[in-house]
């Protein structure tokens, strides 16, 4: 891969940094807050932050374990291997390679989360958490999107969304793919903070303003396909719209405004010829219940 930097590349996503998570904390503070401060596109790239080969495996052991029928390979596909507070699904279970393989990207992008909350916040932000009895995990699953077929009349074509703009609900989204797709809305849209809130649930038929620009994240960084070790920061609505939001903003290194908005989003078809893999890791904030000497978890 190409060398990245914690500095904002040249590109019509003029604020959207790429991290090198191989440097410190300190160096990569700046950036990450600029990324995410002032605009209506709050989004960022982290690279080499170990994530290629586990995300791999877990791709293939998909592959090998679901063996989708001609049907099936019509439409996207949601693999789900964790609940928002981290938890195993458990229904249905799990194959074991599977299981073994979303194990380990679990525990990658729990880890890159953390680190990523160091990262943003003042305060040590596990410790901060901790003493309110809460911490932070998340969702974790894998979507195929299905390649482009002759024979099959409704396939998706160039550039076509298959799922529509939309914003999260949760506190930040990290996601992983092997192709390009993932766009966010155009930084110069115009299209105030307030006009994105509260977007709603994606879906598969495209709903948005048609006159409104997106621009594909991963487009403008150094990227290389199944073998990335790349993920997409983005913002959820949790981030300004929850219990937590005022702990947030005060713990946020801020230049400016800080956060006005959520990441606006989709992903389109930019590869007929074969499938589309992406990891999203839905992280949020949690609070610890003891009931009858037993820790369980809820979302804040």
């Amino acid at each position: 891969m190409a060398s990245t930097s914690s500095e904002s590349p040249p590109s019509k996503l003029d604020k959207c940094a790429v991290l090198d998570m191989t440097r410190g904390d300190e160096e990569l503070q700046d950036a990450a807050a600029a990324s995410l401060s002032d605009t209506i596109s709050p989004v960022f790239v982290a690279c080499k932050c170990g994530i290629a080969a586990p995300a791999a495996a877990l791709v293939q052991a998909v592959k090998d374990a679901y063996q989708p029928d001609r049907d099936e390979q019509r439409v996207s596909r949601v693999f789900r291997f964790r609940d928002m507070d981290g938890s195993v699904v458990k229904d249905p279970p799990l194959p074991q390679n599977v299981s073994t393989a979303a194990t380990e990207v679990h525990r990658v992008m729990h880890d890159l989360a953390s680190r990523l909350c160091r990262v943003l916040f003042t305060k040590d932000f596990s410790e901060e958490l901790s003493k309110q009895g809460q911490f932070i995990d998340g969702k974790l699953s894998l979507r195929r999107y299905p390649e482009s077929q002759s024979t099959i009349e409704d396939s998706p074509v160039l550039g076509a969304p298959v799922l529509g703009a939309h914003v999260d609900g949760n506190l930040f989204t990290m996601v992983w793919a092997d192709q390009l797709g993932l766009e966010v809305l155009d930084p110069k849209a115009d299209c105030p903070p307030e006009c994105v809130f509260g977007r709603g649930l994606p879906s598969t038929v495209e709903t948005d303003v048609p006159e409104l620009n997106y621009i594909d994240v991963l487009g403008t960084v150094p990227y290389v396909g199944s073998a990335s070790d790349c993920v997409v920061f983005s913002v959820g609505d949790a981030w300004l719209h929850s219990a937590n939001a005022q702990f947030l903003k005060e713990s946020f290194r801020a230049p400016g405004n800080g956060v006005v908005c959520s990441t606006l989003h989709r992903v389109v078809w930019q590869n007929q010829l074969k499938p589309r893999h992406s990891i999203p890791f839905l992280v949020d904030i949690h609070r610890m219940k003891c009931d009858d000497s037993t820790m369980e978890s809820h979302t804040s």
